[in-house]
């Protein structure tokens, strides 16, 4: 049983305006956002890759100086109580 107004056609449409109530609610409720925020803290990953002529240009003492910044920089950053 499909449940469909003038609004959503079909059910691509519904999931868009789902989506869409989802993006709403994350950009407006300062809660949620901090929720947002630590899954994100918790569970992200930071994939480093050089292009071709990153891989000619850099040396790899130059690219993990890079990576060792990145880390220090997101170690810094700890979360913050609400």
């Amino acid at each position: 049983m499909c449940v469909c107004d003038s609004q959503f056609h079909t059910a691509d449409d519904a999931m868009n305006g789902a989506r869409h109530i989802v993006a709403m609610q994350i950009a407006h409720d300062p809660t949620v956002r901090a929720c947002v925020r630590q899954v994100f803290r918790e569970r992200a990953k930071i994939t480093l890759t050089p292009t071709k002529k990153g891989i000619k240009v850099l040396s790899l003492s130059v690219c993990l100086s890079v990576c060792a910044h990145v880390l220090d920089r997101c170690s810094e950053r700890e979360p913050r109580s609400l």
